[in-house]
């Protein structure tokens, strides 16, 4: 639930900050298909009886896990994007605590009826890294855990909207003779006034042609 509150905030702040929705609407996300197949998965299992509750903790384990693979999966494939990999490591902090315990462990508020379903259960008394399982209670209506990893990757959801909805900022790039050999150099004058400098270029020497006419003279 809290990356859907994430999703809307981040939304509703792309007109109040200044942003575009046509701009946000042209970012280009690598296999999207992998993100919609992991979620269509997970929807399944949470509001579906389709999986058996005696098979919950086989079956229904590994296409948890292999939903969470193809949530990893667009993750990765689009670092590129400023944001996402916020968004990645969030994803990934939950997914360790889930797979370590075989389902995401969880500390209700007070009076909560305690539930167990194919993603969520209780937290026991053995349960591994439990600093980073549901154990934050968000106050207010919604009046549920999160995790670490769940607030992540709602910042890291604001953190790709806010971004991809804002012009990019390009600078005029420098000429190939600047790169190469940067600025010119300002020849100093002789006493006479004519150019007495020489410029040293790739180790070859060119003497100004006053110098060479001088020794000509001589």
């Amino acid at each position: 639930m809290v990356e859907v509150v994430a999703l809307v905030l981040a939304l509703v702040l792309v007109p109040l900050t200044g942003g575009s929705f046509k701009r946000l609407a042209r970012i280009e996300f690598e296999a999207p298909w992998l993100l919609f197949v992991g979620l269509g998965i997970q929807l399944v299992l949470q509001l579906t009886s389709v999986i058996p509750e005696s098979r919950a903790d086989d079956l229904g384990f590994a296409l948890l896990l292999g939903s969470y693979a193809l949530i990893l999966s667009f993750g990765v494939l689009n670092l590129r994007i400023t944001g996402m990999s916020v968004v990645t490591i969030g994803i990934a902090l939950n997914v360790v605590v889930i797979a370590l315990n075989q389902g995401m462990p969880y500390k209700a508020p007070e009076g909560t009826k305690l539930e167990t379903t194919v993603k969520h259960r209780p937290e026991r008394s053995g349960d591994l890294l439990t600093i980073l399982d549901d154990r934050i209670i968000v106050p207010g209506p919604l009046e549920e855990s999160v995790s670490f990893g769940d607030l992540i990757l709602a910042v890291g959801i604001i953190d790709v909207t806010f971004r991809a909805s804002r012009r990019v900022r390009r600078t005029a790039p420098r000429s190939g003779a600047d790169l190469e050999t940067g600025p010119s150099p300002t020849a100093p004058t002789s006493a006479n006034g004519r150019s007495a400098t020489h410029i040293d270029l790739v180790g070859t020497t060119v003497v100004s042609s006053d110098r060479a006419k001088t020794g000509a003279r001589t």
